[in-house]
């Protein structure tokens, strides 16, 4: 049995030590992923606050059908959606720092920089799943397995939604050429 749904198990079973445990071990990935997705520290920090609380709630209904992370993951997309979606409705609020990208390595510090911002902006333009998709694959290193189950959908849709991403993420950045 997976360590963390071990200590999910053991939360469940009152041990409030197992929870915090899981918190230390995964605080960084969710403040991580949240904040790829939504482009600001501050408001990442809210999410993972939100996310650990919603665990610590759904505790007693937790059923160790998947891995943990997938569940996991789960909730921070849940979160960070709902999160995307306040701040849409109240404008000023986003910010489309929404990814911390490895773009190829520039010999020129100046032009990397340029280059990274503008995969950045890329990014966060793209649709929120196909975003999610992204995030999740080059960043977190998930498997099509395990994306398809943290977005509740099929391998092949994410291996679709990943293709769309990639030509739209080329044609946005079309005009840094070969850099």
């Amino acid at each position: 049995m997976d360590d963390d749904i071990r200590l999910m198990l053991g939360f469940q079973g009152g041990n409030v030590h197992d929870f915090e445990k899981l918190m230390e071990r995964h605080h960084r990935a969710v403040i991580n992923l949240a904040y790829r997705f939504i482009g600001d520290g501050a408001a990442a920090e809210d999410v993972a606050q939100d996310v650990f609380l919603q665990i610590f709630r759904a505790a007693a209904d937790y059923q160790p059908t998947a891995g943990f992370t997938t569940w996991l993951y789960q909730i921070v997309r849940n979160a960070s959606y709902t999160e995307l979606r306040r701040r849409t409705r109240r404008p000023g609020l986003l910010d489309e720092r929404s990814a911390e990208p490895h773009a190829p390595h520039a010999a020129d510090p100046i032009e990397k920089a340029e280059t990274e911002a503008a995969v950045k902006r890329a990014i966060a333009l793209l649709p929120e799943n196909q975003r999610m998709a992204v995030i999740l694959r080059r960043y977190n290193g998930l498997p099509y397995e395990e994306i398809a189950k943290v977005m509740g959908t099929t391998e092949s849709a994410v291996k679709a939604l990943l293709h769309r991403s990639r030509l739209l993420l080329k044609e946005k950045l079309k005009d840094l050429g070969e850099k």
